[in-house]
């Protein structure tokens, strides 16, 4: 039997050039890995914590690859870090871009505070309530002083307490949790208007356990009657927290209020404490058939800085929306002294006839 003739070095040359550069093209496909939370993110409840965690996941894989370029003198590594960092900008920055939105002829302007167990201190009250005078203004875990100071600016109000005395305030600061609590566990909410107020029957009552997280309100403003929803909405979760509930459990309320906003008539503004993400599937879901009031000609900032946790994640949790046949101006957000979330602000009215 004939042997085969080794092969020559030159040979031997295009075998090692062929199985190395095969690897080589594939392994740049890593460079896209980033870019699949967008093909993801829908598919499962879990990718709304994922979500909220997401600015540190980036920043972390980012020095991670950075310290890899520098070990192993890999360009790979360059290239993957440079994808992460727009992927940041992509995935995280911009869902706070501006939008356009024409000029009502005529607005009312609408406001909501998490107050966050907090008292308010003159100067916080003289300006978000007095200076800046929002005619519908929603307040979230208030306290009874809290109502007694909005009560004696608007001339509505519609509020849901907590069944407590109010208590006095903590020698170290710290709120008594009770005081803002109702006894359904959950927090203290009321809205507090110059026009009308009526109070509508809860949409979801039937549909989720606890009904509606908040109020549904039928406002006669200048303008004409429109549907606010008053929301806080328990943060995502394991369910075993304060007004906390598990991830399939936030995305039924959101479901269930989306579906009921898409079956009013009137125009519809939602706003208050949705404790979701503008950058998660569950804010995509639920803003389908809305816009979003505070990027109208302006970029929307995180609204939770309790801390440099908090900050890291760079959460905007605080929303005011609105339908389509809305249109809004002078967006604002500005920080408080008093609470944690930023408190935020537009005027809005029907849109310009085209």
């Amino acid at each position: 039997m004939t042997e085969a003739a080794p092969a020559s070095g030159d040979d031997i040359d295009v075998v090692v050039d062929d199985e190395r550069r095969r690897p080589h093209w594939l392994r740049w496909l890593w460079l896209l890995l980033p870019w699949t939370w967008f093909v993801v993110r829908g598919l499962h409840q879990l990718f709304e914590l994922v979500a909220i965690l997401l600015p540190v996941l980036v920043v972390s894989a980012t020095m991670a690859a950075l310290l890899m370029a520098a070990w192993r003198r890999d360009r790979l590594f360059l290239g993957l870090m440079a994808s992460l960092v727009l992927f940041y900008v992509v995935a995280i920055v911009l869902p706070g871009r501006p939008i356009e939105s024409a000029v009502p002829v005529e607005t009312t302007r609408f406001a909501a505070i998490n107050v966050a167990q907090q008292w308010f201190s003159d100067n916080d009250v003289d300006y978000f309530v007095y200076d800046r005078a929002p005619e519908v203004f929603v307040g979230v875990e208030l306290r009874e002083t809290h109502d007694e100071v909005l009560r004696e600016r608007y001339t509505h109000a519609l509020t849901d307490l907590a069944g407590f005395p109010p208590n006095p305030e903590p020698a170290d600061g710290t709120p008594d949790l009770q005081s803002t609590y109702r006894r359904n566990d959950f927090p203290s909410i009321g809205i507090y208007s110059n026009h009308e107020i009526v109070r509508l029957p809860d949409p979801i009552a039937d549909r989720v356990e606890g009904g509606l997280p908040g109020f549904r309100a039928q406002v006669s403003t200048d303008q004409g009657d429109v549907i606010v929803y008053a929301l806080h909405v328990p943060r995502p979760g394991r369910g075993s927290g304060i007004f906390e509930v598990e991830l399939f459990s936030q995305d039924d309320i959101l479901t269930a209020i989306s579906d009921a906003i898409a079956a009013e008539e009137l125009p519809v503004i939602v706003l208050g404490d949705l404790n979701i993400v503008d950058r998660g599937p569950g804010f995509a879901e639920f803003t389908k058939d809305l816009t979003d009031a505070m990027r109208v000609d302006r970029w929307a900032g995180p609204t939770r800085k309790r801390d440099l946790w908090h900050t890291v994640l760079q959460l905007r949790i605080d929303h005011l929306l609105m339908s389509s046949e809305l249109c809004a101006v002078n967006a604002e957000a500005r920080d408080a002294l008093f609470t944690d979330h930023t408190p935020i602000q537009a005027d809005i009215g029907p849109c310009p006839a085209t």
